[in-house]
């Protein structure tokens, strides 16, 4: 099944992450030090980047298959951290970059392993 690239890898979230039986991410972007919004995903919707919703920002969001990349590799099951946006704002079509956005996500994630899961990262 084609889907989502996943740590460079097309493919599904159940092809990429095997071991992991359901997840469960709650991300909150603040502009600033106000909350803008919040996102929540699962198994079924979460995607390798979550992107920034500042409408100056290019490349902007953080990687979250990394993330639970790592976090299947040690076998963590939960991981609450603030990221800040890689992006950088510039001007609308993007040609000159005024600075770095300063937007910034709270993230909390929460993975429960498959049964019979050989170890972490291994299915």
């Amino acid at each position: 099944m084609q889907g989502t690239p996943y740590l460079g890898r097309r493919g599904s979230f159940r092809e990429a992450f095997p071991t992991i039986e359901h997840l469960k991410v709650t991300v909150e972007e603040y502009d600033g030090p106000w909350l803008d919004r919040t996102y929540r995903y699962d198994e079924h919707t979460a995607a390798q980047y979550i992107n920034c919703h500042n409408p100056l920002c290019y490349n902007g969001g953080f990687d979250l298959g990394q993330q639970l990349w790592f976090m299947t590799e040690t076998g963590e099951t939960s991981l609450e951290h603030t990221f800040s946006c890689q992006g950088y704002e510039g001007s609308p079509k993007g040609r000159v970059r005024y600075g770095s956005c300063d937007r910034r996500f709270k993230v909390k994630i929460e993975i429960v392993y498959r049964k019979g899961a050989d170890g972490p990262g291994k299915p």
